[in-house]
């Protein structure tokens, strides 16, 4: 797996995270992040969260599907970039899916996303 950078360094950066994630972020067809709030989206923060998204979030079904399957042998938590990484694809699986015109890739990118819940909510509910 390619070393992600991290995102969240403090509670703040994750207020942020929430924040922006709820002001509404983009995936664009080639896979470019937006935030759709313009404060936000100028912040340098905002624009380190670009940054990871276009290193390291997977922008075909096959890597995507390729993650989940890692996803499903992991034992314990995540590390911090791995559970970014995880979270940022999921909200890109989602846009692909409900972006798809035709079923089989709607319910391809279905799967991969209830792959990618499913291991965060693991990830969330583990008990050291």
């Amino acid at each position: 797996m390619v070393e992600n950078p991290t995102f969240c360094s403090s509670r703040s950066d994750a207020r942020l995270l929430f924040e922006i994630l709820m002001a509404g972020v983009h995936f664009g067809p080639t896979g470019a992040f937006s935030v759709a709030d313009a404060e936000l989206s100028s912040l340098r923060k905002t624009k380190h969260l670009d940054v990871i998204c276009e290193e390291t979030v997977p922008k075909t079904l096959p890597d995507v599907l390729r993650l989940v399957s890692g996803l499903s042998r992991q034992r314990g938590h995540l590390h911090q970039e791995d559970f970014e990484r995880t979270l940022m694809t999921l909200v890109y699986a989602a846009q692909k899916m409900m972006n798809s015109a035709e079923e089989h890739q709607r319910e391809a990118w279905a799967r991969s996303f209830t792959g990618l819940f499913r291991a965060l909510k693991t990830d969330l509910t583990l008990t050291d």
